[in-house]
């Protein structure tokens, strides 16, 4: 993978999504934003001018089917991330999930059921489960100073 780009789509546009879309193009070296996530066609315009060659769906099925992409980062409200954690589980690829992870404990449990069920130790989530799927960057791949 050092002879490519890690290739991130960024579910959610608003404020936290955007600070991730300027903050990928401008400070990882080794990745760029593929995709933009955002149902909101204007948001996705917006966030979409800090990412170029970013391509803009309004659903993270779409995303995932046609992007080719190795890591989802997930900036939506809380109570929407179970219907893009599922997908993202299901498809294979790196996680990294805004906190909280759901807004209860039972959706929170479907979410890890479903990582249980299909071995996929992602690490969801930051502060109590951590940010290891973006500490563990392929060779070649460094924040910019």
């Amino acid at each position: 993978m050092a002879d490519r780009e890690l290739r991130v789509a960024v579910v959610g546009a608003g404020m936290m999504g955007g600070d991730h879309v300027t903050r990928i193009g401008k400070r990882i070296k080794g990745a760029r934003v593929a995709a933009i996530v955002e149902p909101d066609a204007a948001r996705a315009r917006a966030a979409a001018a800090n990412a170029p060659g970013a391509v803009v769906r309004a659903d993270i099925r779409q995303a995932l089917e046609q992007d080719d992409l190795d890591a989802v980062l997930i900036a939506t409200p809380g109570q929407l991330h179970e219907p893009v954690l599922l997908p993202a589980l299901e498809a294979g690829v790196a996680i990294f999930c805004e906190k909280p992870l759901t807004p209860d404990s039972t959706s929170a449990l479907r979410i890890l059921e479903a990582e249980q069920k299909l071995d996929r130790h992602q690490h969801i989530g930051k502060g109590t489960i951590g940010l290891e799927p973006f500490r563990r960057f392929p060779s070649g791949v460094s924040c910019r100073g």
